[in-house]
């Protein structure tokens, strides 16, 4: 109850994309478990492909395990949208790395468009909906027409002109390997209290069900 007041009480001092997100209290143990290896014997998947499926297919599917405080892939390198910035375009067209971030955000965000059915209106309805524009960019090729200028010829400059865009991982910080294999490790951390040996074997047997459904060659 302290530390859920301490963060609620800090909530007001942190980025409204941080609140718009949401804070995340958890109870665990500093200590590791156990270590789950996601590993694709015949090399179908590569390590950014594993992590990315470890974190939206079986990462809340094992901290609902009784005893389970979190589990999380070492190094989180699920898939991002990598940005490299040519230090001499930019110099070319006179831009900093600071002009080209600040674009990105400006251009990748949800934008409120307004309410179908809201108030004033000739009829009252049951429900009022929200509409969103589509704001979040999803593919590199959404990025790479990122638009930063209009030149003095009155052309556009677009961020694929001054940058290289391209998928991969968040994260190249860790390479885990198992038996020489490219493996993603996820890290099991129990709760405070709960019975190690019993929490291991509920882990064992919910990847053995979530192993089921596994994508051939996984």
């Amino acid at each position: 109850i302290n530390v859920n007041n301490r963060v609620q009480g800090a909530l007001s001092q942190l980025p409204e994309a941080v609140q718009s997100q949401g804070v995340t209290v958890e109870l665990r143990s500093d200590s590791i478990l156990m270590l789950v290896a996601l590993t694709s014997p015949s090399g179908d998947y590569n390590n950014v492909y594993m992590q990315n499926y470890a974190t939206l297919n079986i990462l809340d599917e094992l901290r609902q395990v009784p005893g389970v405080g979190n589990a999380e892939v070492l190094g989180g390198g699920e898939f991002a949208m990598r940005i490299w910035m040519d230090p001499d375009k930019l110099a070319q067209y006179d831009l900093t790395p600071s002009e080209v971030a600040s674009a990105i955000r400006a251009q990748n965000t949800e934008i409120p468009a307004g309410n179908l059915a809201a108030t004033p209106q000739s009829e009252p309805r049951a429900y009022t909906y929200t509409i969103t524009a589509g704001g979040r960019l999803s593919s590199p090729d959404d990025f790479r027409n990122i638009f930063l200028r209009t030149n003095a010829d009155g052309s556009s400059l677009r961020l694929e002109d001054v940058a290289r865009i391209e998928l991969g991982a968040s994260f190249y910080g860790v390479d885990a390997r198992l038996n020489g294999a490219t493996m993603t490790p996820i890290i099991i951390n129990q709760q405070p209290g709960a019975n190690a040996l019993e929490t291991a074997n509920s882990v064992r047997a919910t990847m053995e069900d979530l192993a089921e459904r596994f994508p051939p060659g996984l």
